[in-house]
């Protein structure tokens, strides 16, 4: 079953915790408006999730075509391969960004891109060396 009631409780917390941050925006306690606007995010988000749970739970063919595309093989594949594309991306984003901050003499650009490489590595090898050891 893709929905449980945990979500929804979670969704459901997130509509408070987004009320909750635009209340307290609203009367100063906190500063800025960064917190009201991630207020409003969050009760969104979680309107959002509390659509899908109830159509998922009333609506039959809804709730066998979700089913269907949790459990797909194929599709768990594509998400995969999403993901690995989106980590390559970032990896020559991120050196190339690095070369460039380099080149304009973006010292702290540079160092904060190098960085976000250098660590991006070291995670692509940790996990690497973990799936290897699993399979």
């Amino acid at each position: 079953m893709y929905m449980n009631k945990f979500k929804f409780a979670l969704s459901i917390f997130w509509i408070v915790l987004g009320g909750v941050l635009i209340i307290l925006s609203a009367l100063d306690i906190i500063d800025g408006t960064m917190y009201a606007c991630m207020g409003g995010a969050l009760i969104a988000v979680g309107a959002l999730l509390v659509f899908r749970w109830t159509k998922y739970e009333k609506d039959a063919a809804y709730r066998e075509k979700i089913d269907v595309e949790i459990g797909d093989e194929r599709n768990k594949y594509i998400s995969m391969l999403s993901w690995s594309y989106t980590g390559y991306a970032a990896i020559i984003i991120a050196a190339v960004g690095s070369i460039i901050a380099f080149i304009l003499k973006q010292d702290e650009l540079n160092r904060y891109l190098s960085c976000t490489f250098a660590f991006m590595m070291i995670i692509r090898y940790i996990t690497y060396f973990i799936a290897t050891k699993k399979n």
